[in-house]
């Protein structure tokens, strides 16, 4: 929820992209939150277990979209993002505290006893946001399009099958078909928001966010 508020601050409407398995709970949680104007919801077993490698792949399956992308500075978030901003050949912002413009942000150094103020020139920026530094958007209140199945380029993705093996550990790569389903589901695997439509895609772990 920190997260979006952020996003909103860089100008644009606010998306929120759902990645998870059965996820389709958090998907209309997700279309609930204030200032979101749209959904997308993706939908696939590799989404299961929040496996760095299929959540970067989706990020980057839609990337191009938008000029932005947003993560939490979680555990999940900073496993994800330099993995998006590697292939895209941009830059990563990290830590951001404060959004000062589209491509201006602040950020914390030295452990936390100065803070920078960063800008940046690549065409798309990837950005980690320190939660603490954001107020949380609203979980109710938001009127967002409905949810708009979500299907990777050339309709299929290289995804990591961890479960087949028994374990997030273990994992071998398929190419098997990318399914997209909007329907509703009891379980919230991943999930994620995305900026707008020139802005960010940010994962978010569990049922909504802090």
């Amino acid at each position: 929820l920190n997260t979006v508020t952020a996003a909103a601050q860089c100008g644009g409407d606010v998306h929120v992209l759902i990645a998870g398995h059965n996820a389709g709970e958090a998907a209309k949680a997700a279309a609930a939150i204030a200032g979101v104007a749209k959904v997308i919801h993706a939908d696939a077993p590799g989404f299961e277990h929040g496996l760095a490698e299929n959540v970067a792949a989706q990020v980057l399956a839609i990337a191009g979209d938008y000029s932005h992308i947003l993560f939490p500075a979680t555990a999940s978030g900073k496993n994800v993002a330099p993995r998006v901003a590697a292939t895209l050949d941009v830059g990563q912002l990290s830590d951001i505290t404060k959004v000062i413009s589209a491509d201006t942000f602040e950020r914390p150094i030295y452990a936390g006893n100065a803070i920078a103020t960063v800008q940046s020139t690549d065409a798309k920026h990837v950005v980690t946001v320190r939660t603490t530094g954001f107020d949380p958007a609203a979980a109710t209140g938001g009127s967002a399009a409905a949810s708009v199945p979500c299907r990777a380029a050339g309709g299929s993705i290289s995804l990591v099958d961890v479960g087949s093996l028994g374990g997030p550990r273990a994992g071998c790569r398929t190419n098997a078909p990318f399914q997209t389903v909007h329907a509703d589901f009891p379980h919230t695997a991943y999930q994620w928001s995305v900026g707008s439509q020139h802005y960010a895609v940010l994962p978010l772990p569990g049922g909504l966010p802090g």
